[in-house]
């Protein structure tokens, strides 16, 4: 028995690494979210391991990715409001979600919802092109709860020459708009 045990241990790998997707959905962790039962309990590291305590980024799950331009990326507590989040970009401190006061009375039934609450601690940074590999660690949760959850995405920001065609387009209507009406 300990001999298999030993040779479980000996085959999961410390890390984990998964492809995030670029596209603007959101990934979550948590109750009923996209990677399974809540395993983020402050002050740990998400780690696919509900019985291992993650306090370092060596047993955090990592979601990567690689691209040519710049990528947004938006992070969320959900469910119960009062979690706080640190991110983590290739190991470095990213940003910290600001610190709210609890409020157990704030539910949202999806990271949409809480987005667009302001009693939701989240947090935005844009990351320029190249590799990334993401890190979340939750440093509060809320009180009388055991454990957290956090939904976030990723999705590519318009280059500056989209934005000037995109403008120019609706500089261009109004002014036929303008044109016609006189």
């Amino acid at each position: 028995m300990a001999i298999a045990l030993i040779a479980f241990v000996a085959f999961v790998p410390s890390t984990y690494a998964l492809n995030m997707p670029l596209n603007g959905s959101w990934v979550s962790i948590g109750s009923g979210g996209t990677y399974g039962p809540e395993f983020m309990t402050a002050p740990n590291f998400f780690n696919l391991v509900s019985w291992d305590n993650c306090l370092n980024l060596s047993c955090a799950v990592t979601w990567d990715w690689t691209s040519t331009s710049n990528i947004k990326l938006d992070v969320t507590d959900w469910r119960v409001a009062t979690d706080r989040f640190e991110v983590y970009d290739n190991g470095v401190l990213l940003f910290r979600t600001p610190y709210l006061r609890d409020n157990l009375a704030k539910i949202a039934s999806n990271p949409d919802t809480a987005w667009a609450d302001a009693d939701f601690s989240k947090g935005s940074a844009i990351l320029g092109p190249g590799s990334h590999s993401i890190a979340i660690r939750d440093i509060k949760i809320p009180r009388g709860y055991a454990d957290g959850t956090v939904a976030f995405r990723a999705s590519a920001v318009p280059e500056p020459s989209t934005l000037f065609l995109l403008g120019a387009g609706l500089a261009g209507v109004g002014l036929l708009r303008r044109r016609f009406k006189n």
